[in-house]
C-alpha cells in the first residue's frame, strides 16, 4: 500500500491509523493500494482527463493493472468537513472508504445499490471512529 501525500499535510498518527485501518478492513486489496492526496486544481485536471468534466471532486477510483488508485482531494474534504461540521480526517477517510467500495462494485449511480454502499460506507465510518478515536 502506497500513500502519495504531495503537499498535503497530516498527522503521522493519521496516516499510521489509516494504513491499519485499511489492512485490517481492506486486507484482500490492501497491498494494491495507493492513495493520492492532491488539491482541487490538481482533482479538476484529473476529473477532466478520466470523466471528461471541467471540475473539481472529492474522490476519484481507478483499477490500472492490477493497481487500485484513490485520488482524494484535499481541499474538498476540508471544505466538507466545515460544512458537515465533521473532523478533517473523518471526511478524508471517507473519501477512501467511498473510493474502495467502488473498486469493490459498488455504485451509488444504480438505484437498486445506493442504499447498499451507502450503508456499508457508514459501517466503516462507524468503524473508523471507534478505532481512531477510542
Amino acid at each position: 500500500m502506497r500513500i502519495i501525500t504531495n503537499r498535503a499535510t497530516f498527522k503521522k498518527k493519521f496516516i499510521r491509523a489509516l494504513r491499519k485501518f485499511l489492512r485490517e478492513n481492506f486486507s484482500d486489496i490492501y497491498n494494491k493500494l495507493e492513495i493520492v492526496f492532491v488539491s482541487d486544481s490538481t482533482m479538476r485536471k484529473y476529473n477532466r482527463r478520466f470523466s471528461g468534466k471541467n471540475k473539481s471532486t472529492d474522490v476519484l477510483s481507478f483499477d490500472i493493472d492490477k493497481t487500485y488508485v484513490i485520488i482524494v482531494s484535499v481541499d474538498t474534504a476540508r471544505k466538507n468537513a466545515i460544512l458537515y461540521g465533521e473532523k478533517f480526517e473523518d471526511e478524508v477517510l471517507r473519501y477512501v472508504v467511498h473510493g474502495i467500495l467502488h473498486l469493490l462494485g459498488f455504485d451509488h449511480k444504480v438505484e437498486a445499490f445506493k442504499e447498499k454502499m451507502r450503508n456499508k460506507e457508514e459501517e466503516m465510518m462507524e468503524k473508523w471512529k471507534v478505532y481512531y478515536y477510542y
